[in-house]
């Protein structure tokens, strides 16, 4: 048949599979006729792509093969009208693992002669040295492989996501060829660190611990640091990790004037220069709007840590490396017992998600107390979220059945009742992973899936009397959010701010998040930037 696509087309297709929405994309796809096309290289490779998505979700072993090989049939036909290595190589490593290791070694020499070829189209470096790579992995040569994975990241050495793309697939073709990967884990990417630690150090006699935290960033293998910036421990790690040549990201609960007003200089003003110093060195400060009041900074320096830590397992999986924690305390054993302060709060959710931690002692003055905004402060963090309906049969659906209150009330306990108005449902709950179980169970419930569509955000609220129904409601900007962000939302898709991605990525490393573009609200505030919103998956 011949080609009648058009970019745009294929881009939509490409953005539904990346929100997760494979059905949806698939749907599109075949309904424009592209599944039929048999003469467009472009549209071919998707194809491929589409085939090899639906066969990671088969739960049989052999319709997971089938579709397998039939992904690799399509990038074939791909690569027999563009000489272009990429399909022809991802048709030997489908066949692979789809079971035809015959075929698989047959494309793979193919491609070795494509790329000592003249005629084919150039390529990065990079890409060029990776692919060759892979095509001796699959022809057992693995010495050769090796080194020319060797070569690819010496070609681009900091290309750490290109990088991580050729680990995942090697991973899987040496997984088919029983062979021991351990060989990868010599050329991952450095680590990513989240840091954190008390305040308490005097930046007059701050020596001794300086080196102590210098030797525990050292042995940590960081090439990235993610944390905040307050006096004391906060900018000691920060400034060993840029002596050491890492990546510096900053977040901060505020504007950095406010913040260095309020937890660097008020400890003492020598830590002042010091903060300016990393500021202008960091390669990145993200900070969060100034908080609606004052008696919320706690809720927000609690969130800038979470986010941070989110940021720190992000990168990480993103280029298939290792997500670390160093925290500096007053007592090693703080993290085994319950959090009484931000830090060790920070502590027990990186803990309780099994990512790997180290503690360095420092001995210092007790912190002076501050009140929790997990007590006292009527501003706390909330994870709100906006479940729409997208017609009547799936309203239907979702009323018929009766786990639906259930999932809502008792699966985790609300911060407010849920409210169902209109074609959807608003529900909140005080920590991200709860929110997250809530909302994927509730998909579960709604026939089909694609009829529902998922916003989410983690962000500061305040809890306040309901004057019209009774109970308790949830006020605030943020509060508000996730309703205004759902019409971003393609249909069947779950989509989170960013705040509430890594507020997730921190408690469990394994969600997958993919960044879809930007959420601005008709009435936002100027001053506040867009959201940056992200679809959310389970698993690799």
């Amino acid at each position: 048949m011949l080609a009648h696509s058009s970019p745009h087309r294929l881009d939509t297709v490409r953005a539904l599979l990346r929100a997760g929405a494979n059905e949806r994309a698939w749907e599109r796809f075949r309904d424009a006729g592209l599944d039929e096309v048999t003469d467009d290289p472009d549209v071919l490779t998707l194809h491929g792509r589409l085939l090899k998505d639906l066969a990671k979700i088969e739960v049989d072993d052999v319709d997971r093969r089938a579709g397998y090989l039939a992904s690799a049939d399509t990038y074939a036909r791909a690569a027999e009208l563009d000489r272009a290595t990429y399909p022809l190589i991802n048709a030997a490593s489908l066949s692979l693992i789809g079971g035809d290791r015959n075929r698989s070694k047959t494309l793979a020499a193919l491609t070795l002669d494509r790329l000592d070829d003249p005629r084919t189209p150039p390529d990065t470096d990079y890409y060029v040295a990776a692919t060759r790579a892979e095509a001796l992995l699959l022809l057992e040569r693995i010495g050769e492989a090796r080194t020319a994975f060797t070569d690819a990241i010496a070609a681009a050495p900091r290309a750490y996501e290109d990088h991580a793309t050729t680990l995942r697939q090697f991973a899987l073709i040496l997984d088919a060829l029983d062979l021991n990967t351990d060989w990868l884990d010599e050329v991952r990417p450095p680590v990513s660190l989240h840091f954190a630690g008390h305040m308490a150090i005097d930046p007059g006699g701050a020596d001794d611990a300086a080196r102590r935290i210098a030797d525990a960033v050292g042995a940590q293998g960081a090439g990235f640091g993610y944390g905040a910036l307050a006096a004391g421990a906060d900018l000691l790690i920060a400034e060993a990790l840029l002596k050491g040549g890492s990546e510096l990201h900053i977040v901060l609960p505020g504007p950095p004037d406010a913040f260095r007003n309020r937890s660097v200089v008020t400890r003492d003003p020598a830590w002042g220069p010091r903060f300016d110093a990393v500021i202008a060195a960091a390669d990145s400060v993200h900070a969060l709007p100034m908080p609606p009041a004052d008696g919320a900074w706690d809720a927000a320096i609690q969130l800038a840590g979470e986010i941070a830590m989110g940021m720190a397992a992000a990168n990480a999986r993103t280029i298939e490396s290792t997500a670390r924690q160093l925290l500096v305390l007053r007592d090693a054993e703080a993290v085994d017992r319950a959090p009484a302060n931000h830090s060790e709060r920070l502590a027990a959710i990186w803990r309780d998600g099994g990512q790997a931690q180290s503690v360095v002692a420092i001995s210092g003055p007790a912190a002076p107390a501050t009140p929790s905004e997990l007590t006292a402060s009527p501003f706390r963090l909330a994870a709100c979220l906006r479940a729409e309906l997208c017609d009547d049969a799936a309203i239907t659906a979702l009323l018929d059945v009766a786990e639906m209150a259930d999932v809502l009330l008792t699966t985790e306990p609300p911060l407010v009742l849920p409210r169902w108005h209109g074609n959807t449902i608003d529900f909140s709950y005080a920590d991200p992973m709860r929110a997250y179980r809530v909302a994927q169970r509730l998909r579960g419930l709604a026939p089909p899936a694609t009829a529902m569509r998922i916003s989410a955000h983690y962000g500061i609220v305040r809890r306040a009397p309901d004057p019209f129904v009774g109970g308790e409601m949830l006020i605030g900007t943020d509060g508000s959010r996730a309703a205004q962000m759902v019409s971003a939302v393609p249909t069947g898709a779950f989509y989170a701010s960013d705040s509430f991605a890594y507020a997730l990525l921190a408690r469990a490393a394994e969600i997958r998040i993919e960044l879809m573009g930007e959420f601005v609200s008709d009435t936002a505030d100027p001053d506040v930037p867009p959201v940056s919103l992200y679809a959310l998956h389970d698993g690799k």
